[in-house]
């Protein structure tokens, strides 16, 4: 076991990705527990490695002996999140709200939250706690839903500068912006609020009997940005401000 240390703080999300090696990029939480991951290049459903992160400490984190995270010699860069120092109330008896999380970490400060619901395949408004419309928001589905048992799905990406409750990205996949029936499908067409966001009625964000993490975020000066720039093919390109100096882009 190796425990990485010097954080100054107890991470929530620990994304991880080995920098030598074809290893997938494994994320954890502390809403789904240790030992458990998703990957972010793909649609595989929650997996369970006993030496996969071990624990969150309170001034980082321990690995174990697999290779994503901890093979002899390797070499590995890790993103970390600060969500709060213990899980809080999802929200519930926000008006319109049709979805509640069963299990939620958030820090309103630093404008991050990780949620955790089931999916009920009818297009909904979920809560959250961000105390202002959430801009980025992350999702991915980690056990199976429908009668089929599908277990596996894409990321779905959504964010404000793609037109709030409009279009979606996905991670495990080089699509570009799509808007249009994916607005409906994913966003359910709802434009985030200081309590809720829209899902519709796509298996990738809310399959019935299906289960779902969900990362927002909203931006907090000194601690995060969402935002957008146009690209003019120039050696001088934009300038693009964020009001602090970011260290991950």
């Amino acid at each position: 076991d190796h425990a990485i240390s010097s954080f100054q703080f107890e991470p929530d999300l620990v994304w991880v990705k080995r920098r030598d090696g074809t290893n997938g990029q494994n994320l954890f939480d502390q809403v789904r527990g240790v030992t458990k991951y998703i990957q972010s290049s793909s649609t595989n459903g929650e997996g369970t490695d006993a030496n996969e992160l071990k624990s969150f400490d309170s001034d980082g984190f321990t690995y174990g002996s697999n290779a994503g995270g901890n093979a002899d010699d390797g070499n590995y860069v890790a993103w970390c999140w600060d969500a709060g120092s213990s899980a809080g109330s999802a929200k519930s008896g926000a008006t319109g709200q049709t979805i509640t999380a069963s299990n939620s970490w958030y820090n309103a400060t630093a404008g991050f939250e990780i949620l955790k619901w089931s999916g009920t395949g009818s297009a909904g408004k979920i809560g959250h706690n961000l105390g202002a419309p959430p801009e980025f928001l992350i999702v991915k589905q980690t056990t199976a839903h429908g009668t089929s048992g599908q277990g596996d799905g894409n990321w779905i990406v959504g964010h404000d500068g793609l037109g709030a409750g409009d279009g979606r990205l996905i991670f495990n996949g080089t699509h570009n912006w799509d808007s249009g029936n994916d607005s409906a499908a994913h966003w359910n067409d709802v434009t985030p609020t200081n309590e809720l966001f829209g899902l519709g009625t796509s298996g990738n964000v809310n399959g019935s009997g299906g289960t779902y993490i969900g990362y927002i975020w909203r931006s907090v000066e000194g601690y995060s940005l969402a935002g957008t720039w146009d690209g003019n093919s120039s050696a001088d390109g934009p300038y693009v401000y964020c009001g602090f100096r970011p260290k991950f882009i």
